[in-house]
């Protein structure tokens, strides 16, 4: 388990993995934070933060060196074994151990471990992605599990939890900026010409890839983005560097948000168009495992209200758009059949009612689906072999277009052939000396949209609310106690929280979550991401001071003026 905690995040996923362990399941669990499943852990590694690429390469070095990997399956079917092998020698247990404070035997416990529990699973969360070496993070997992032949049967492979429950749904719809429905890229010339034929288009689609949304203020302030229309999602409080957003909304031309409540991004926008809950709608769910799953109307809306698909169609009639007469959400699925065949075709709404979902890859009716993928063996390239990515990790993020250079002729890679480079993002230094780290609490989902709604959440079990946790050194050092006030400051904003105090934290490392305005720590998080995806990273290097009472409610003061107005105020 790297960067996860599904005891809070994903609960049902927790509720699972709990059970495996009672029935004798290993457990590693590698993090910063003292989670509920690391003190249950057969080896905790707590790392500092943003070091996951020396502790993963340093286990595949233990079980390269020890003999203990898989040699028939990465003769058979990976590349790269020799180009792995020569970035991790360095990544010893001694030396990663002095780069982490990890204790050298229990890297080699870990690593011994997993090379020798058949078949392993690997889970990882917001924890190995949220950095600007996330793609490389999720590579070097892959090298892990490869060269160990956990891949391609059941009970083994790669589990990312993620964070909300159709990440994986509107992704396969195409909703990201470079592909469209099929998986494909929209530079492909073929993939366009399928779709112009689809669509029957009377233009050419563009080749030209989109503006990624962790690029939207940006684009605004740059003058290359007039419209911004939000469905669904809360981006006031959600995205990074919360004023930088607000900065970028407040200058674009016409902000459309479509939601079920007048959440505060809503709040913000030039029109709101009102949308209807889950139990108002059907349609299709795709999560974390390619499983499709039917979701049926059992309520009828109140009010002047429609679902998304039909807010869409409308609007698409307005522009004068042709093929938007959809009268049904299974019209619309109908078609994704036929956009994408190899993965949609045989998943129909008859089945889906018949049965409790379907895996893509379906491609007929008479298929059954596949839970588990590669179990032939073969993979998505060209030769249907894997590529084993070397990732190395450097001090400095700004030498990291050089450390890839220098990376590639040290390994004589050919050229195209894929490898990493991470480091830490931001670090703290004698102004801002304390690392921030978000979370989730189990009581709330995401940004609180909908749970905050909710008297018994918000009166019972959450009554606390936004606190900072801390360990008690760093508490000590600050002259703090539980529940004092604290004024926490990044180079990006400020915000004024509860102290929580808790042995879970390691010193010097603040962990918060992301869904209270009231004390939003995505105010402090940087603007920084992962440089393949652009997917946020979500940290900082802040600072804190304690406040008292009245210096806090000054301060609640001005942040309800900030979100729960349609004001901007930066």
């Amino acid at each position: 388990m790297i960067g996860s905690n599904p005891e809070n995040g994903h609960p049902i996923a927790a509720m699972h993995i709990q059970r495996a362990i009672s029935r004798g399941a290993k457990l590693i669990v590698i993090d910063p934070i003292k989670t509920e499943f690391a003190q249950k852990a057969d080896a905790f590694i707590q790392l500092p933060p943003e070091y996951n690429i020396p502790i993963i390469n340093m286990l595949i070095s233990h079980i390269i060196n020890n003999e203990l990997y898989d040699k028939e399956f990465v003769e058979n079917y990976t590349h790269g074994f020799e180009y792995l092998k020569e970035a991790v020698k360095d990544y010893t247990a001694k030396k990663v151990s002095e780069m982490t404070g990890v204790d050298e035997e229990l890297l080699i416990k870990a690593a011994e471990l997993y090379a020798t529990s058949k078949p392993a699973v690997i889970t990882h969360g917001m924890g190995v992605t949220h950095f600007n070496h996330g793609v490389g993070n999720v590579c070097d997992i892959s090298n892990l599990m490869l060269i160990t032949g956990n891949i391609g049967k059941l009970g083994a492979g790669d589990l990312p939890l993620r964070g909300q429950q159709n990440v994986q749904g509107a992704c396969d719809m195409g909703i990201l900026p470079n592909i469209f429905p099929n998986l494909k890229l929209v530079t492909s010339k073929q993939a366009r010409d399928y779709f112009e034929e689809l669509w029957d288009c009377k233009q050419p689609l563009s080749s030209k890839i989109g503006i990624h949304k962790t690029e939207v203020p940006d684009a605004i302030l740059d003058g290359k983005v007039k419209f911004f229309y939000t469905i669904g999602e809360n981006p006031v409080i959600s995205e990074p560097n919360t004023n930088h957003f607000l900065k970028g909304i407040s200058k674009v031309d016409f902000y459309v948000v479509q939601d079920i409540f007048l959440t505060e991004t809503a709040l913000k926008a030039d029109v709101v168009l009102p949308a209807v809950s889950v139990a108002e709608k059907q349609g299709c769910y795709l999560n974390a495992e390619r499983r499709v799953q039917l979701n049926e109307k059992t309520l009828d809306p109140k009010g002047d209200v429609k679902q998304d698909w039909e807010i869409i169609c409308e609007l698409a009639k307005r522009f004068d758009a042709k093929g938007f007469d959809y009268t049904t959400p299974e019209q619309i699925w109908n078609e994704v059949r036929v956009a994408d065949p190899k993965r949609f075709k045989g998943i129909t709404y008859k089945r889906l009612r018949e049965i409790s979902g379907i895996a893509w890859p379906c491609p007929s009716e008479d298929h059954p689906g596949t839970p588990s993928l590669y179990m032939d063996k073969k993979f998505f390239t060209k030769d249907q072999k894997a590529n084993l990515v070397p990732v190395v990790f450097i001090d400095d993020k700004n030498d990291t277009a050089k450390a890839e250079e220098e990376l590639r002729k040290k390994l004589n890679l050919p050229e195209g052939y894929p490898c990493m480079v991470g480091s830490v993002d931001e670090k703290t230094d004698e102004k801002f000396p304390i690392s921030l780290l978000t979370t989730r609490k189990v009581y709330q989902y995401t940004v609180g949209t909908m749970t905050r709604k909710s008297k018994i959440i918000e009166e019972g079990g959450d009554a606390h609310g936004p606190t900072a946790e801390i360990n008690p050194a760093l508490a000590k050092r600050y002259n703090l106690k539980n529940k004092d006030f604290i004024k926490v400051e990044s180079r990006y904003g400020y915000i004024a929280v509860l102290v929580e105090i808790t042995e879970t934290i390691p010193d010097n490392i603040m962990q918060m979550t992301f869904h209270y305005w009231e004390g939003l720590c995505n105010e402090l998080t940087s603007s920084g991401w992962d440089y393949t995806t652009k997917t946020p990273t979500y940290k900082a290097a802040v600072k804190m001071e304690k406040i008292s009472q009245e210096e806090y409610s000054q301060i609640m003061e001005i942040k309800k003026l900030k979100f729960k107005t349609s004001k901007i105020n930066l």
